[in-house]
C-alpha cells in the first residue's frame, strides 16, 4: 500500500453543493476514456470535508448501457490491480447480461494496464476501466474483441457543483475546476472555495 494522500476542501462561499474530486486523462489512456466523479462530498457554506486515498489500483466493470456524460457507474465487480504484475484482465459474458472478469494476468510492460472485452461482450452494454483506492476513476465503453490500454499518470482536479460519486463527467465543459499538484514529499493539500467562487490551493491540511 502506498503513502496516504489527502485534500481538505473548505467551502467559504455562500453556495451549498458537492465538492467533486476527479482525475483527468493526460493522453496516456486509450480512446474513449472518460473521467468519473471519483469522490464526491456534500459541503454547505462554512463547512469543510476531507478526501483521502492511497495510490492502489483496481479493475472494475459496470452495466451502464451507452457510456456518456451524466451516466452513473456503479461497479458490479472490482478486482485489485498491480502495474507490476496483475496488470491485465479480460471481461467476459458467459450468459446474457451476466458479466465477469477472468483472473488477472501479467503482461511484460510494467506500469500499464490492459482491459479487454472478449467475443461474448455485447456492444454498448457495459463499461470497464480502472479505479484508485477502491473507487472508479476512468471508464471506457466495452466492445467485443477490443482491448483498452491505461498507463496511469494521476492528475488530480477538484470542482464544485451538483455531482454524484461515479457519475461520468464532461470535463471539457467544466468552467470552474482547479488542478491540485502535490509537490515532492508533500501528501496533504488544502483547497478553499472563496466567496467569489474562485479556488485557493495551499499545502497542508
Amino acid at each position: 500500500m502506498s503513502y496516504p494522500y489527502s485534500i481538505t476542501f473548505i467551502n467559504n462561499s455562500t453556495q451549498s453543493g458537492t465538492a467533486c474530486l476527479y482525475q483527468q486523462d493526460s493522453g496516456h489512456y486509450g480512446p474513449g476514456a472518460m473521467s468519473l466523479a471519483w469522490m464526491a462530498r456534500p459541503a454547505r457554506p462554512n463547512m469543510s470535508t476531507v478526501f483521502s486515498w492511497t495510490i492502489d489500483y483496481s479493475f472494475y466493470w459496470s452495466e451502464t448501457g451507452v457510456l456518456r456524460p451524466g451516466v452513473q457507474v456503479n461497479p458490479g465487480q472490482t478486482i485489485p490491480a498491480d502495474p507490476r504484475d496483475s496488470n491485465s484482465i479480460v471481461l467476459t459474458s458467459p450468459a446474457p447480461y451476466n458479466f465477469q472478469f477472468d483472473n488477472p494476468q501479467q503482461r511484460p510492460q510494467q506500469g500499464t494496464f490492459y482491459v479487454t472485452g472478449d467475443a461474448t461482450i455485447p456492444p454498448n452494454t457495459v463499461t470497464f476501466g480502472i479505479g484508485m483506492s477502491g473507487a472508479g476513476t476512468f471508464g471506457v465503453q466495452a466492445q467485443p474483441n477490443y482491448a483498452n490500454v491505461f498507463t496511469p499518470h494521476p492528475s488530480y482536479w477538484l470542482t464544485f457543483g451538483n455531482y454524484q460519486q461515479g457519475q461520468v463527467l464532461d470535463v471539457d465543459s467544466m468552467v470552474n475546476a482547479v488542478q491540485i499538484v502535490f509537490p515532492g514529499n508533500v501528501y496533504d493539500m488544502r483547497v478553499t472555495l472563496n466567496p467569489d467562487n474562485t479556488f485557493t490551493v495551499q499545502q497542508g491540511r
